[in-house]
């Protein structure tokens, strides 16, 4: 039973795909987290926290330049040129948004007492411009599962990005080496993908674009949403605990998913692709959702036990003494990922089976108990900021499994499932009370 298990899953294309595509972004986070190390090194927490405010504001930015367009695009089999309508709605949008951010960065800066923050801001707001090209194009490379490509796009500016950043950082430049470091890299990914691809052309279709956009709202307001619970926290700690915790909080959150992050969005991206091409077969939509469910269960369980037992030694060993404060954020952020992966394709399938509007609601009301509870909890310390980000993390993973079985019945539950997600409450149930004590 295994041997065929595993010749199934060595003969799909969704597993051939995934390799080039985990593939890619491995090499990539193999270089990533030593260059953020190293620079983290010759930083304090305070100079973290400005650039990661920075680029918390430039996440919310990327997001509403893309409006929802990038997955409606890939679910999308119309006969218009897509790929330069894309192009279109992205170099608009951040053109617009390039300015507004260089007209607020000085008030943003003045806003949360960050003057490094009147800095970074302009040179980062660039990016937007060369994102109006890279993601169209992104877009359509996995629409064609030219994975293969991707790979190569993903490991290349990464190598250019290290470079620059580490000769800056050496330099003495700061947080400015990543600043510079992330611009170089973004412009040999665009390089690398117009060399593989026809250049789009300016096209406006409206018919198109308003088939695309009643997609792309409900896609829009569920990233929104996840922007409240990912990023924007940063800014409500950046406000009320000042630099310091920012850079402690962010930096927890970035060490956590750093594994997690370089394995499963790609496994689940290819995932996506194959059920939006197949969207009929329901048995294929099984088989294909309960195999990921296993597979990421089983993985993330591992990793939260591993990331509770090796943190304290570790993060000090790594990081440097400046940032051993953070080992209890790692490990008690670690909780959330297996419960997280496990209902972690519900969403997409919910957008194949036709009721993403439901998750859209249930991602707001998410980010908005999230952002309550973090808003409050910070009036008392970081430690209840992380408990109460961690709790609502837990509750609302729970809440996503319900609501997916209520609306649909094609995908059976399966016992595997349950139990993968019985261990991980109890994981963080046994943890939690303990790891502050």
């Amino acid at each position: 039973m295994l041997l065929n298990l595993f010749n199934m899953i060595k003969q799909s294309p969704v597993v051939r795909d995934s390799a080039w595509n985990v593939g890619g972004h491995l090499a990539s986070r193999a270089i990533m987290p030593l260059i953020s190390i190293l620079v983290a090194r010759l930083l304090d927490p305070g100079e973290y926290g400005a650039y990661a405010v920075a680029m918390a504001l430039l996440v919310f930015l990327e997001m509403l330049k893309d409006v929802g367009l990038s997955q409606s695009v890939i679910v999308d089999h119309g006969e218009e040129d897509l790929f330069s309508l894309h192009f279109t709605v992205q170099l608009v949008m951040s053109l617009a948004l390039f300015a507004g951010l260089l007209a607020v960065s000085p008030w943003m800066a003045d806003f949360i007492s960050m003057p490094l923050l009147a800095s970074i801001l302009p040179l980062l707001s660039i990016s937007l411009l060369l994102s109006s090209l890279e993601m169209p194009l992104v877009t359509q490379f996995m629409k064609e599962n030219r994975y293969r490509h991707l790979c190569f796009r993903q490991i290349v500016p990464t190598v250019a990005y290290g470079l620059v950043a580490l000769v800056l950082a050496y330099m003495g430049h700061g947080i400015f080496s990543l600043v510079w470091g992330r611009l170089t890299g973004q412009a040999v990914s665009v390089v690398l993908l117009v060399c593989c691809h026809r250049a789009p052309r300016f096209l406006w279709h409206s018919g198109a674009l308003v088939r695309l956009l009643r997609l792309a709202r409900h896609l829009l307001i569920q990233q929104l949403s996840g922007y409240l619970v990912l990023q924007a926290d940063s800014l409500v700690v950046a406000k009320q605990l000042g630099g310091p915790n920012v850079g402690a909080y962010r930096m927890g959150h970035q060490l956590t998913v750093l594994v997690p992050n370089a394995i499963m969005p790609q496994v689940q991206q290819v995932t996506f692709s194959a059920m939006a091409a197949r969207k009929n077969d329901i048995d294929y939509l099984g088989d294909l959702y309960n195999r990921f469910v296993l597979l990421a269960g089983i993985f993330s369980l591992v990793f939260a036990v591993l990331v509770v037992v090796t943190a304290p030694w570790i993060i000090p060993l790594v990081m440097g003494a400046q940032w051993a404060g953070i080992v209890p954020i790692v490990q008690a952020l670690s909780l959330t990922i297996p419960t997280a992966n496990i209902v972690v394709l519900n969403n997409d399938l919910s957008k194949v089976l036709g009721f993403s509007h439901v998750y859209s609601y249930y991602s707001i009301i998410r980010a908005a108990v999230t952002i309550g509870a973090v808003f409050a909890a910070s009036f008392f310390s970081l430690e209840a900021t992380v408990i109460a980000w961690v709790l609502v993390a837990l509750l609302s993973n729970a809440a996503n499994e319900v609501l997916f079985r209520i609306k649909q019945d094609s995908i059976p539950r399966r016992r595997a499932k349950v139990f993968l997600f019985a261990i991980a409450w109890a994981w963080a149930a046994l943890i939690l009370p303990n790891i502050w004590s």
